[in-house]
Parts: structure tokens; sequence; C-alpha cells
């Protein structure tokens, strides 16, 4: 498997998305290059649920990160013949997962997600859709493997020493308020901005299966920072299983918050013969390069997309 250009694959072949999206009163149908993927509708009381982050990502004229779609249909082409196991690392609602469960014809899916609110989400949309080889893993993805207490706050996980019990008693009285309330004909829509959940966190060495030489194994990156406190000490055991990694680059501030930056995460992966290439992962006008290092004009919420030489 010698010889893949994937800079003229994703800037060419791989390019465009044809798609469009139905809305009925149950389910968002998302018919894209081809291929039909549905999600259920779904309200919860948590400050991102699944409809309104559908109805603000996705509409007939914008589909949320067309970039990193075009990578999923490249990868489900190239290895069209091979197993493949998709790990996404920071699922949300499994956006990508469904895509690529349904463009892959050999692929294991496994969503990983923090939130269970989001993890219960990507649950009920598997089973309305009957789907296969695919799997829900509620973990934090750390450094270690233990249970503890977090604070979601939107996208980002927290280590807090907050009561967990005196937020449940403190939520139901808010939830009891808002029906009677609403009993009242007072319209009243209770929304919580962060919840605190006793989750466990998981390495990703925890997570993955059990190497095979003949597996492709992609791992999809996107914990809005987060990934500077596992991803290190895993890395040199992703480069040992020639693992493909599409990681999203986060702003220079955020991490440096977590005493890191894009450039360090990414440079153990080219010091070990993997190839690099960038992208504006929202914008489908953006061309993928080859980068030898992270320039500054490169280090920005982006995507770096990381393929072992064996790949190339």
């Amino acid at each position: 498997m010698q010889n893949i250009n994937w800079e003229q694959l994703l800037n060419s072949s791989f390019r465009d998305i044809k798609h469009s999206i139905n809305i009925t009163e149950d389910q968002y149908s998302l018919d894209i290059n081809g291929f039909n993927i549905t999600f259920l509708k779904d309200k919860n009381n948590f400050i991102i649920s699944p409809d309104k982050w559908i109805e603000e990502k996705i509409s007939n004229k914008k589909i949320h990160e067309p970039r990193m779609i075009n990578w999923l249909f490249a990868f489900s082409h190239v290895f069209k013949s091979k197993k493949i196991i998709f790990y996404d690392i920071g699922a949300l609602f499994g956006f990508h997962s469904f895509i690529f469960s349904k463009i892959s014809n050999y692929s294991k899916i496994i969503a990983v997600e923090g939130n269970p609110l989001s993890a219960e989400y990507i649950n009920k949309n598997i089973k309305k859709n009957k789907l296969q080889n695919f799997e829900v893993i509620n973990c934090v993805v750390d450094k270690v493997n233990k249970e503890k207490i977090f604070l979601i706050d939107a996208f980002s996980f927290q280590p807090s020493k907050k009561n967990r019990y005196k937020y449940l008693i403190k939520k139901n009285l808010k939830l009891l308020f808002s029906k009677i309330l609403n009993y009242l004909n007072f319209k009243f829509k209770f929304i919580e901005k962060k919840i605190i959940e006793e989750i466990y966190s998981k390495t990703i060495e925890s997570i993955m299966l059990p190497y095979s030489k003949d597996t492709i194994e992609i791992l999809k990156i996107d914990t809005e920072g987060h990934q500077a406190i596992f991803l290190p000490s895993s890395t040199k055991d992703l480069i040992r299983r020639d693992a493909i990694i599409l990681l999203e680059l986060d702003d220079p501030s955020l991490m440096k918050s977590f005493r890191s930056s894009n450039a360090e995460l990414i440079e153990p992966f080219l010091r070990n013969n993997y190839s690099a290439f960038w992208t504006q992962h929202r914008n489908e006008a953006s061309e993928v390069q080859k980068i030898l290092k992270l320039e500054d004009k490169f280090d920005c919420n982006s995507l770096v997309t990381l393929i072992p030489q064996k790949f190339i």
C-alpha cells in the first residue's frame, strides 16, 4: 500500500460533498454523497442538546466540518478492502461516527464521549438505526484509569471537588419548579449550563482493542485541549501500532492553559516517520497541505492528519 498521494486525493477526488437534509417530526435524514444517515430528534435540558446542535451545524447549504468528512470518505475508499476500527474520541453526538459507519465496508466504530447525556443519545441512535459493530464508551480520556467527578461545561471537562449530591438536589428542585410553572401556564424552560457527573477516566491504551497488523486503526481526536493531558503518554504506543490520527488542533491560548502546544503533540509523530497534512476542516475551500512542522500560520483551530509511513 505504497505511493498514496493523500494531497491529491483530498484536493481533487474527495473534495466535493453533495448533501441535503430532510427534517421530519421525529428525525433528521441526511443524504451525503449518496449515503443516507438518520439522526433522532432528541431534546434535553443541557445547554447543548442534539436537536439544537444538528440544526445549527447542518442545513441544505452547509455541513459540519466538510474537510473532516472528506478525509473519512478518502479513508473508506483507500482501505475499502481492509478491516478498520474507527475511534471517535470526543464524539459528542456521534456525527462523524455515524457517517463513517455508513460509508466504510468493514468498519467497527468505537465512539468515546464523556458527557453521559451525549453518550445516551448516541446509544439511542444506534438502536433506532439497528447498527452493528458500533460501541459507545462513556468516559473521559485521561492519563489514568480512575473514577472522577467532572464539571462538564459545554464541551469541556474539568476535575471537580464539588459535591455531586448537592448538585443533584438543586437540579431536581429546579426541574420541579419549572414543571409547576408550566402547569400554571407560565412558560419556563430549565436549561443546565453546567453539570457535575461521576465519570470514569480511561487511557487510550485501555480503550483500544488488541492490536492486529491486519487492521487499520484510525483515531479522531477532538477534545477541546484535553488531548494535551492524555496524548503524550500514549503517543509511543500509537506510533508502534501505526495508527492514523485525525487531530483537531486548538487555539494556542487554550493549549497554553494546559501547559502544552499543538506543536509539542505533533512533533513525536513527525520524528517517527509520520507525514502530517494540515487543513482548515471547517472550510470546504481549504487546501490540504503536507507540512514538515507546525509553523505559526498553521497553529490555530484546524485539523492535522497524521499518517504513518506504511500508508504513504
